[in-house]
């Protein structure tokens, strides 16, 4: 028997790489490890958006940089974490597997990828990995220059850290569905390593158009605001209750020096409970925190203290069970036994562990059935904050006109259109007394009500240079005054109409921006008289109709 070597196609390697299964949050979270791993206690994330694009605009994304304070990388070792498969012995419990992590992330956000580092205050080479070069060349390399003056600034202060630098990408998420995911994950994802459970606390920060953003360590399971044990007479419909705290589960056919996985049920208060006027403010705020919903039920996996799996049922937990939450803790002597994957974000339970985990969930689940009834028996009435629901659905949904996948762009006429409009509607009035998040970031409604607008209509359409189509409904029409006061602001059925006339919204002003092949003028015309039109329809069918609504 001989060995026979064959040849490797390295750009189709690259692609194979990028395309193991990445969203773009969980591909700059997994670069993240490695920043974490090398000791990091300041992490920077920096999105660069392109330029003529608003942050709600799909493909917004031109760069992201991650930097970190770690250990840092001498030319060796940067060389190494650009190999493919490098060989690392990685420390125990660490968040990194496989050498593969930066690569496969990296290139699934974008064409190239640039690394360097300074180790105690010299710095490495730069190193930069190009799919174009690798294609050209048809091998595996990188491209290796001196780091700049200029990247040295990113480093200024640092006499140890690394910097990756992706660009060319290739990603077609927007700026604030990314901000937003990031926002929402990190502080769940990293919560021991934030609070300085595991070492010293870690700071992790995003960077948008020069606006800082903090990252808050979040426990989803919300330990110390739970009470220690669920008790039916007593519940109070605002409160999550412990169910089972850090029970221990055995792996089947796992060696006898393998540690058990740890378990922890909660069940929380329905969603809408932070609606119900008997509650005091700060109390619906806090249920308002627990973000009860489908996506946040069933279990979050734990790999060194590390989320690697959000919120899935595991065929336990269905759709009436979205109150109770479960956090499983695995460790790195469990990846082999569990085929945890590259990405870090899969693996397999076995049947026979599953079945154990259903049973210990046995009595959990019915304590949870029984919590939810109780919430919905409590249940009388929602505080009546149009629209915000609706705003809520749509705020990181992409605005989109797909005629410009086809049409010849002319991002110079776009623009022009885009500050005429702006210009033409003036600009939206925030209310300073609007709530903040802990970054400071004004939470800027996509759908408001105005008790009067300058025309008729229904609606009008205004255009916010960073957050896009924001929709006014006018509440002296009559299709207001008789269908859409008469539903309950958190009414799906009304959410619905929000967000209907919110496309229609985004549908005029995306006409006024991009139908370039027409005058302007005239497309604001045009645009204009439709919306007096079906404003007009919508007031006689109501005339027509009151009786749907007695």
């Amino acid at each position: 028997m001989s060995f026979e070597p064959r040849e490797i196609n390295a750009a189709r390697l690259c692609v194979g790489l990028a395309n193991i299964g990445y969203k773009s949050y969980a591909a700059i979270e997994d670069i993240i490890d490695n920043s974490v791993a090398a000791g990091a206690g300041e992490i920077r994330v920096i999105i660069d958006v392109h330029e003529n694009k608003t942050l709600t605009e799909k493909g917004s994304i031109s760069r992201v940089r991650i930097i970190d304070n770690g250990r840092g990388m001498d030319n060796d070792l940067i060389r190494k974490a650009l190999d493919i498969g490098s060989v690392v012995d990685y420390e125990e419990n660490s968040l990194s597997k496989y050498g593969m992590g930066l690569k496969s992330a990296g290139l699934s956000l974008g064409d190239r990828i640039k690394v360097f580092s300074v180790k105690n205050g010299v710095f490495s080479d730069c190193l930069t990995l190009d799919m174009e070069t690798i294609r050209d060349n048809e091998e595996y390399g990188v491209l290796v220059t001196a780091v700049s003056d200029g990247q040295k600034q990113l480093l200024i202060d640092c006499d140890y850290g690394t910097v990756i630098d992706i660009s060319e990408i290739n990603n077609y998420d927007t700026v604030n569905t990314l901000k937003k995911r990031l926002l929402d994950r990190l502080g769940v994802i990293y919560f021991e390593y934030l609070n300085g459970s595991t070492q010293e606390p870690l700071s992790i920060s995003l960077q948008i158009k020069d606006k800082k953003f903090v990252v808050a360590p979040k426990d989803i399971m919300f330990k110390t605001q739970s009470l220690d044990r669920f008790i039916e007479s007593d519940y109070d419909c605002k409160t999550p209750c412990k169910l089972l705290s850090d029970e221990a589960l055995s792996l089947p056919n796992a060696p006898k020096d393998v540690a058990p996985i740890k378990l922890n049920l909660t069940v929380f208060p329905q969603q809408k409970m932070h609606t119900y006027a008997g509650f005091k403010k700060e109390e619906r705020e806090l249920i308002k925190e627990y973000n009860v919903s489908l996506p946040n039920s069933g279990f979050f996996i734990y790999r060194n203290n590390r989320l690697i799996r959000w919120g899935d049922n595991l065929g336990i937990v269905d759709r009436d069970l979205r109150t109770l939450r479960g956090r499983i803790d695995i460790s790195t002597e469990h990846d082999e036994l569990l085929n945890v994957d590259v990405s870090k974000q899969n693996l397999e339970l076995p049947d026979e562990f599953l079945d154990a985990l259903s049973l210990k969930c046995r009595i959990p689940k019915e304590y949870a059935n029984k919590a939810f009834k109780l919430c919905s028996s409590k249940f009388e009435g929602a505080e009546n904050n149009e629209g915000a629901s609706a705003s809520d659905s749509v705020i990181d949904i992409e605005e989109e006109d797909p005629n410009t996948y086809i049409e010849q762009d002319d991002p110079a006429e776009t623009k022009r259109r885009t500050d005429e409009i702006i210009k033409t509607n003036g600009s939206i009035q925030v209310d300073t007394n609007t709530p903040c998040d802990d970054n400071n970031d004004i939470r800027i409604k996509k759908i408001v009500y105005r008790d009067f607008l300058s025309v008729p209509n229904l609606w009008e359409s205004r255009l916010d240079p960073d957050y896009g189509t924001i929709v006014q409904i006018n509440k002296s029409h009559p299709f207001y005054q008789l269908v859409l006061k008469s539903l309950n602001a958190i009414d799906p059925k009304r959410q619905a109409i929000e967000c209907f006339i919110y496309c229609l919204a985004v549908g005029e002003l995306k006409t006024k921006q991009n139908l370039t092949t027409v005058e302007y003028d005239d497309t604001k015309r045009v645009m204009d008289r439709y919306n007096q039109i079906v404003s007009w329809n919508l007031q006689n069918w109501t005339a027509h109709n009151q009786d749907l609504f007695d």
